[in-house]
């Protein structure tokens, strides 16, 4: 199974409805790396400690979501085992989405769409679909700035978790800050050909779940 590399504001926007598209570089030959119809998880920041006598892992997610679980003996796990083994694996550390095992997983969602465009074509519209979040009416870094009955709703869109710079008058101009956050600066500007994946949430699994801490 394909696994879809979330961060945390990200993953907290597909679980909640909000996030249905991803936007992801291409690569010199590059061929979309997911296809209609695919059913993918969600990989997300980690840590898993592991009880050697009956093999039962524990996940822990960065928001602060515990789920036990007892993974199946594939050749993913008995791999992650191995480093597990290293006198030096820390159990401490907070691992990123793209270490996480599959099995580790909490959510799946289904891929509905790919499409090929330059990064600059996305609309308001599929802004919104990436996450991008209308903040409140009249929201701005400047707002103590203005004069008594003076409107100013400039910066109204934007990922919360983000520095308020980052907030703009419009959907487009504040994924065009997201996407530098997340790739490096000023790739925006270049306006690459990217890979749009359209997505649908399947729902979170229960496979080789045996205790969740929340409950």
């Amino acid at each position: 199974m394909n696994r879809l590399s979330m961060s945390l504001p990200m993953f907290k926007a597909i679980i909640e409805g909000r996030k249905t598209q991803t936007r992801r570089p291409v690569k010199d030959t590059d061929k979309p790396r997911y296809t209609p119809g695919e059913v993918v998880c969600l990989s997300e920041w980690h840590r898993i400690t592991h009880d050697q006598s009956t093999h039962v892992v524990q996940v822990e997610y960065k928001d602060g979501h515990k789920v036990k679980r007892l993974p199946p003996l594939t050749n993913e796990y008995m791999a992650w085992w191995k480093r597990l083994s290293r006198k030096t694996y820390d159990f401490e550390k907070w691992r990123p989405p793209m270490y996480m095992p599959v099995w580790a997983a909490r959510y799946d969602v289904r891929i509905t769409g790919v499409e090929v465009q330059p990064l600059h074509d996305i609309t308001d519209e599929e802004a919104m679909a990436e996450g991008i979040q209308e903040l409140h009416d009249g929201a701005s870094p400047i707002e103590g700035l203005l004069m008594p009955g003076q409107e100013f709703n400039y910066f109204r869109y934007g990922v919360p978790s983000l520095p308020s710079a980052t907030y703009a008058k419009s959907p487009a101009r504040a994924f065009s800050y997201l996407w530098d956050s997340i790739y490096k600066a000023n790739t925006w500007a270049e306006n690459p050909w990217v890979f749009v994946y359209t997505f649908e949430p399947v729902g979170e699994r229960q496979n080789h779940m045996i205790q969740d801490d929340d409950q």
